[in-house]
C-alpha cells in the first residue's frame, strides 16, 4: 500500500490516502503480518541477515513497528525503505524504528519528488528521535544523479546510496536468499550483480 502515485513507480500497490487501519481492516491480505514474518525468518535459518521492510510504502502498513522488532531479532542489520514524509509530524512509529535498531531508507530522487526542504525535516525528526538513517537516491544516469545530489548537498557523502533506476522491483533488489512476499512466502531469483554503491570521501 502506498499513499502516493509517483510517476514512473514499479511496485504493484494498492494507492490509498486513507488511514492504515481502516484498509487493513478491509483488506488484511495486502499487509505482512509479524507471526508470518517470524515464521519465515525461522524457517530461512540464516544467522546475521540484511533484512530490508518495502513496499509501497512501508509506513502504511499498521504493524511496522512491530515487523521491525521482530526482523531486528534475527538481522544484524534492518532497513525501512520509505518516502519518509510521515517522519515529519510525531509520530510513535519514530521511537519503535529507534529501540528495533532500524535504519530508515529516504527515498529521494526524481521519482518521489520530494523537495530538499522537506528532507532536511525529515532528517532532522530522525536525528531527534535517535533513528539511524541513509538518503537513496535512484536516477537513471550519473547526470540525473549529479542534479539529485547537487539538491541535497547539506547531506553527508557517507548518507548517501547511490542505486540505479530500472523498471521493475525484483531488477533493483535481488537480495541473494529471496524476497518474503505478504503472505510470508519466500521467493528467490538469480542474484543480480546491483548498481548499488554507498558515496563517500574515502572511495575515492
Amino acid at each position: 500500500m502506498c499513499d502516493r502515485a509517483c510517476p514512473g513507480c514499479y511496485s504493484p500497490t494498492l494507492h490509498s490516502r486513507e488511514p492504515p487501519a481502516r484498509v487493513y481492516a478491509r483488506h488484511p491480505e495486502l499487509f505482512l503480518a509479524p507471526w508470518a514474518l517470524g515464521r519465515a525468518l525461522v524457517a530461512l535459518g540464516e544467522p546475521a541477515l540484511v533484512i530490508a521492510l518495502r513496499g509501497g510504502e512501508p509506513s502504511r502498513h499498521p504493524g511496522l513497528a512491530v515487523l521491525a522488532r521482530v526482523a531486528s531479532h534475527y538481522a544484524r542489520a534492518v532497513y525501512v525503505e520509505t518516502h519518509a514524509r510521515w517522519a515529519i509530524e510525531p509520530t510513535p512509529l519514530l521511537p519503535a524504528l529507534a529501540a528495533a535498531g532500524a535504519i530508515v531508507k529516504i527515498s529521494f530522487d526524481a521519482m518521489h519528488g520530494m523537495r530538499p526542504v522537506q528532507l532536511q525535516r525529515v532528517v532532522a525528526a530522525l536525528e531527534r528521535a535517535g533513528v539511524a538513517w541513509l538518503v537513496a537516491i535512484t536516477e537513471p544516469d550519473d547526470a540525473a544523479f549529479a542534479r539529485t545530489r547537487a539538491s541535497c548537498g547539506f547531506i553527508a557523502d557517507e548518507r548517501i546510496v547511490v542505486q540505479r533506476k530500472v523498471t521493475a522491483h525484483h531488477l533493483l533488489f535481488a537480495p541473494r536468499l529471496g524476497t518474503i512476499d505478504v503472505t510470508g512466502e519466500r521467493t528467490v531469483r538469480p542474484t543480480a550483480r546491483l548498481a548499488f554503491r554507498v558515496v563517500s570521501d574515502h572511495a575515492g
